[in-house]
């Protein structure tokens, strides 16, 4: 997701019944809610559906900044190099790459991170392996990583 899109959400876009979250857009898109990440349905029990998903401690919503320090501070608490060099667009590219690295058929990557501009299809065609595409299972389950769930989570503050 982008930063912008993390910053739009409310907690009425998270469905506790279907496990799902509905990320506002052109065209919209629905990613299922596994792992640590079903917890947000837990979160979003007793707030107002118009609410902010991502707020801090005192219900103030989260602004970019509030977003590139948690994934900065998740970089360096992770041990990476160049933990500076990490921010919300590098973490939305790398899981991209990773995606078009397990095969995924590019007609399905919209589905997961939205649509994307050529020149971002053209960089990331050269990252397909040469074998044939898969398509995502259910929300795309065998293709969500346990870190990314993990950040999710700590930026609504359920993750220490």
């Amino acid at each position: 997701m982008t930063v912008a899109e993390l910053l739009a959400l409310r907690v009425s876009h998270v469905n506790d019944n279907a496990q799902t979250l509905i990320v506002p857009g052109n065209p919209s898109r629905v990613l299922a809610l596994e792992g640590p990440l079903q917890s947000l349905t837990q979160l979003c029990a007793n707030r107002a559906p118009a609410a902010t998903l991502f707020a801090d401690a005192t219900g103030e919503p989260f602004t970019a900044q509030d977003i590139e320090a948690a994934v900065s501070t998740s970089a360096f608490d992770a041990n990476l190099d160049d933990a500076l060099q990490v921010t919300p667009a590098t973490l939305r590219h790398t899981y991209m790459a990773f995606l078009v690295r397990q095969g995924l058929r590019f007609s399905e990557l919209g589905k997961l991170v939205g649509r994307l501009p050529a020149e971002a299809l053209d960089v990331l065609s050269a990252l397909a392996p040469g074998t044939e595409r898969v398509g995502l299972k259910r929300g795309g389950a065998h293709l969500t990583g346990t870190a990314r769930a993990q950040l999710g989570l700590r930026l609504c503050g359920a993750w220490s």
